[in-house]
């Protein structure tokens, strides 16, 4: 995607660090943009942060880890926006303290966010963006994809975002 004026973008963990720098980013390109975030006073004020700076900017409390929650939080961004062409499933979370000391609880809170959090807004977001034809699969889509990383394979460093685009995607070297 070359061209943002006039697109759509949902970010999650809107309301702070990266995917408040991602909905800015946006914004300043021109896209509307949907930031979603758990804590809805930390959100109202990114969302204030951002008025002015690009087309509109609105919010929506959404718990990543809830798929109903992911569900209400597309269906706010589709009647608002009708389509929406760029999804950064970037909500994030880390549990602290050694891996020993770690608690089971924790983990899976990890876990939820970090993982189902990421397949909660695949699932509720990309039907919609390919019936709308806002999106297809990794092979048709030039420029962007979805993609594991190879399981025996360590995560290679991202490198620093030039665009949002390259902010949004990872192509994961082929073997």
């Amino acid at each position: 995607m070359r061209e943002f004026i006039g697109k759509a973008a949902f970010v999650t963990g809107g309301a702070s660090g990266i995917g408040l720098a991602l909905g800015r980013a946006f914004a300043e390109a021109g896209c509307k943009v949907m930031l979603a975030d758990i804590e809805k006073a930390a959100l109202d004020v990114a969302v204030a942060s951002l008025s002015g700076s690009g087309p509109e900017i609105q919010g929506v409390v959404c718990d990543v880890s809830d798929p109903a929650s992911v569900d209400a939080a597309a269906e706010v961004s589709f009647s608002a926006f009708g389509k929406v062409h760029i999804l950064c499933n970037n909500a994030g979370v880390g549990a602290r303290g050694g891996i020993d000391h770690i608690a089971l609880d924790n983990w899976h809170w990890v876990l939820d966010v970090n993982l189902i959090g990421v397949v909660n807004g695949v699932r509720a977001f990309l039907p919609h963006m390919a019936r709308a034809g806002t999106s297809s699969t990794p092979r048709r889509w030039p420029g962007w994809s979805i993609r594991e990383p190879p399981a025996v394979r360590a995560l290679p460093p991202i490198p620093q975002a030039s665009s949002p685009s390259s902010a949004c995607r990872r192509d994961w070297p082929s073997s």
